[in-house]
């Protein structure tokens, strides 16, 4: 495997972590309201299925880079939105568009990373793509 396969996996995990980590880490946390909290992740995952159903074709007409630039910007909003609702109690409806705009994107870099682990590399090293990935480390170097 070269050091190129094992770099594009480090840098992919890390933008895995800090998008869809930092929506997970900041979930309803610190919020002024939990009620637009609430329903910001009600449209977020009330989108989320539907869109994530188109997402392997969305992936196989841009290509996996454009996904997951596509897909990660969601997130970007919606994070954005949990500073917005502390600083402005009055962005709630912000915050549930951001819920619905990264609704629409969720499933965008997951179709991304799934491409990129299953097609890069070699077939006897993909399980220390997959650690890499996930540890977001240095394996196998």
């Amino acid at each position: 495997m070269s050091r190129r396969t094992n770099g594009q996996v480090f840098f992919l995990g890390f933008v895995c972590f800090m998008g869809p980590g930092l929506f997970n880490d900041l979930c309803g946390s610190g919020q002024i309201s939990s009620t637009i909290s609430t329903n910001s992740n009600g449209i977020l995952y009330a989108t989320f299925p539907f869109t994530a159903f188109f997402s392997g074709s969305i992936n196989n007409v841009v290509g996996p880079r454009l996904t997951l630039l596509i897909g990660s910007s969601g997130y970007a909003v919606y994070i954005g939105s949990y500073l917005a609702i502390n600083l402005d109690p009055d962005a709630g409806s912000f915050m549930i568009a951001a819920g619905a705009i990264s609704g629409v994107c969720a499933g965008l870099p997951w179709t991304a990373q799934g491409s990129f682990m299953l097609a890069h590399p070699a077939e006897d090293q993909k399980g220390i793509c997959f650690g890499i990935f996930w540890a977001n480390g240095r394996v196998g170097e």
